[in-house]
């Protein structure tokens, strides 16, 4: 594996990485830096874009499996790079290519919390849509700095999947932050966008996003 100083997005999001603080009627309010985390998205999105461009799929697309390291171009000083890609025996998976990319699913492996619902089904297609509503969970997880479904144990997970029940974003989400998240883990892989549609939608977040120059960046 290659060594990335920066750690995973998850210690990134335990540690605040992703966080600024900010003085609010005398009191230090922790909140999350959109820009920060609309540029790791934007990374995610772009290594996903290319694995799946290569007719490959990720499979267990989670924090835990996002490498951060630092980067002198990079006007947040650290760009995000995919883990776990065939480091183990089924997480970078060949897709059959016919009329439509597919796998046919004979074993289920990977995050539970992640895991799309056709995931669970024998003898299921499993196209790119499995690593965007793995990448929707990734989106809520960096943004809330929590688990989905944390209270629920995995047999509750797995029905609460399948009847189409996701996790709620707290009130103050940016709405096309929240629309992109709900759009990745939409019930019907069909219905999912692809990588490359996240890509642009995160661009037009990150425009309209107050960006530091690359000289008031933050060094790490």
């Amino acid at each position: 594996m290659e060594f990335c100083e920066g750690g995973t997005l998850a210690s990134a999001v335990r540690t605040g990485l992703l966080h600024e603080k900010d003085v609010l009627n005398g009191r230090t309010v922790v909140r999350v830096s959109m820009w920060k985390l609309l540029s790791i998205l934007l990374d995610v999105a772009r290594s996903l874009e290319h694995v799946h461009r290569m007719s490959l799929l990720h499979c267990d697309l989670k924090p835990d499996n996002v490498l951060i390291t630092t980067s002198p171009d990079s006007t947040l000083g650290l760009v995000a790079k995919l883990a776990d890609l065939g480091e183990r025996s089924g997480r970078l998976v060949k897709m059959m290519t016919n009329d439509r990319m597919y796998i046919r699913n004979k074993s289920v492996s990977g995050t539970i919390t992640h895991l799309a619902p056709e995931r669970f089904a024998t003898g299921s297609r499993l196209t790119p849509a499995v690593d965007i509503y793995a990448f929707g969970m990734l989106m809520y997880e960096a943004y809330t700095r929590q688990r989905p479904f944390p209270n629920l144990h995995p047999a509750s997970i797995l029905q609460t999947v399948a009847r189409g029940d996701r996790p709620e974003f707290p009130t103050g989400t940016p709405p096309p932050y929240r629309a992109l998240a709900e759009a990745c883990w939409a019930q019907e892989a069909e219905q999912r966008p692809r990588a490359s549609d996240a890509v642009q939608q995160l661009q037009d977040m990150l425009a309209r996003t107050n960006v530091p120059s690359l000289a008031n960046r933050p060094r790490h």
